[in-house]
């Protein structure tokens, strides 16, 4: 697979065009990838030709980076006599460059089992990585879907840094330990993420309330290390994954060590049809309705808030 490189004179990134579009490697020139980077990328698939649309699926051709999850977004699921995959159809495909120059790349995806088109910008200026998606209904009927982004964050470049959320309530899901990795300070709205990699775990959450748009990645020293941004009127939730060398499947191999904050229009990772069933969150677009969301990552900004 060949990888589109952007770059200017402080910053570089990495997106893989041909499958997905998904930015894979973020870092200051020189430095530390953002992003997390798969132990068995060697190994993974670099395009899909596949059947299958399960969890094993998507963990075959996982690199790491940022994958966009549309038209669902989670497992598997079948809306409307249509099946979408684990984290939809858009991460599968390759998609088609609009225009290319050192700093900016514009791409697009049609997905003819829904007649929807996405359209990607994707551009670095100084330090920071800009993304934005524009989604359109070409149909002739509403078109109910989910839009999430799964950004997995690097254990190399958050080392023993702490992560701050921005938001009210947080509803666990899973957690493998009976220590919870994270504490929410009296009279705040911040939900802080500490000693994320102190020992093996999973964990699973959804924040939701936002008081905020970005989080923040904070250094020993309480200086923000990075920002991230992203569209908290059309994601309204987000989901914290943090897995720590605790799944041993293939490929896993308990080699896996990363934080993802992945912003979503639904506070469930089961599909489309449960966020649609129970109410927890989904998006429709009229017919020729368009929807434009984002999501920025800031590198050493300095300073908190």
């Amino acid at each position: 697979m060949s990888l589109l490189t952007l770059v200017n004179s402080q910053s570089q990134a990495e997106v893989a065009l041909e499958l997905g579009c998904e930015p894979r490697s973020f870092n200051e020139n020189s430095g530390i990838n953002l992003f997390f980077k798969t132990p068995w990328a060697q190994f993974a698939k670099k395009e899909c030709d596949c059947k299958e649309n399960d969890e094993q699926h998507f963990i075959k051709h996982y690199h790491g980076g940022m994958q966009l999850m549309f038209p669902n977004a989670g497992y598997a699921s079948t809306f409307h006599g249509i099946e979408f995959g684990y984290h939809g159809e858009s991460w599968q495909r390759p998609w088609t460059l609009i225009k290319k120059t050192a700093s900016e790349i514009i791409a697009k995806l049609k997905i003819p089992i829904i007649n929807a088109e996405i359209i990607r910008q994707i551009e670095i200026a100084d330090k920071t990585l800009k993304i934005s998606d524009q989604f359109t209904n070409l149909g002739t009927e509403d078109l109910t879907c989910q839009i999430g982004y799964h950004p997995a964050f690097s254990a190399e470049f958050l080392n023993d840094h702490q992560v701050v959320i921005h938001a009210k309530v947080i509803e666990i899901l899973n957690n493998t330990e009976s220590e919870l990795p994270y504490e929410i300070a009296e009279n705040t709205d911040t939900i802080t993420f500490k000693n994320i990699f102190d020992k093996a775990h999973s964990f699973l959450a959804i924040v939701s309330d936002f008081q905020a748009n970005f989080i923040e990645i904070i250094d020993k020293k309480n200086q923000r290390v990075a920002k991230i941004t992203f569209d908290n009127e059309h994601l309204k939730h987000a989901w914290v994954w943090i897995e720590v060398n605790k799944i041993n499947s293939e490929p896993w191999n308990s080699q896996t060590k990363t934080f993802a904050f992945e912003p979503c229009t639904s506070k469930t990772n089961q599909g489309l049809t449960d966020a649609f069933v129970r109410n927890l969150g989904h998006l429709t677009l009229a017919p020729k309705e368009s929807v434009k969301t984002f999501i920025n990552f800031d590198l050493n900004k300095g300073g908190v808030n």
